[in-house]
């Protein structure tokens, strides 16, 4: 069974696939997104950031404020990899498209 990927590479086309992704998705990746803007990681104990670490798009990190001082606090949470990043900016920018 062919994929529609190895069709176009035998017909020597060309590849624009643009990702298309659920509003709840896209949310999700936006409030991690929002976080990392603001300086901080996001925390949240919702399913769907593990389905979101399983597929690539997240992960989870700590944080330490504080260090080297008398008592540094560590912060578990959720950011974005590179495969996150750049999918929410290709959903980004097909959102703006759409208006």
């Amino acid at each position: 069974m062919q994929t529609e990927l190895t069709k176009v590479l035998q017909t020597g086309g060309s590849v624009q696939k643009r990702l298309s992704m659920s509003k709840r998705v896209f949310t999700a990746l936006e409030k991690v997104f929002s976080a990392e803007i603001a300086g901080h990681i996001f925390q949240s104990k919702a399913r769907i950031y593990v389905e979101l670490e399983l597929e690539g798009y997240v992960q989870f990190d700590s944080e330490v404020f504080g260090a080297g001082t008398r008592f540094p606090a560590t912060c578990y949470g959720w950011c974005l990899t590179h495969k996150g990043r750049m999918a929410y900016g290709e959903a980004c920018k097909s959102v703006s498209d759409e208006q």
